[in-house]
């Protein structure tokens, strides 16, 4: 299946759920597509659906994004200009602090008391967009639903 890069929203990468990202990147106009990936220096994310389910993997881990048993935090320490992502579920994590993607944007105005609530980080950061999509079902059942339609064509 071919998902969108969240870097660069013009263009995909065909994705193999136990292979991973290709590396090679196409015009999104060529194909449809049924989610979104990145490539980052630990590895590859990808949101796609898979059997009614709307699954992130990251590298070979996999979640049900829908789940209630699966839990995501996302949150800035904003004197330091770290972000930190977790997604997790009975044993199973990620945990990755990083370098905030607002940290060198003169036009960000940093607000603790916005909780990482910024509209911006969806937009901005995947993992803001996962945190997104799991507090907002109807979203996520909508991308779910188009996605899914997408696979194989």
């Amino acid at each position: 299946m071919y998902l969108k890069d969240f870097n660069q929203m013009v263009k995909c990468r065909f994705f193999d759920k136990e292979k991973g990202l290709d590396e090679s990147l196409r015009y999104v106009e060529e194909v449809k597509t049924s989610g979104f990936c990145t490539q980052k220096d630990f590895g590859s994310i990808a949101v796609y659906p898979d059997n009614g389910e709307l699954v992130v993997q990251i590298n070979a881990n996999k979640w049900n994004l829908l789940s209630d048993s699966v839990d995501v935090n996302y949150f800035h320490v904003y004197d330091k200009k770290l972000t930190t992502f977790r997604i997790f579920e009975q044993g199973k994590k990620f945990d990755l602090t990083y370098t905030s993607w607002w940290a060198d944007r003169d036009d960000f105005d940093v607000d603790p008391m916005a909780a990482s609530c910024e509209e911006e980080n969806s937009e901005e950061d995947i993992f803001g967009y996962l945190k997104m999509l799991k507090e907002n079902k109807e979203a996520a059942n909508n991308l779910l639903g188009l996605w899914s339609k997408n696979i194989g064509q």
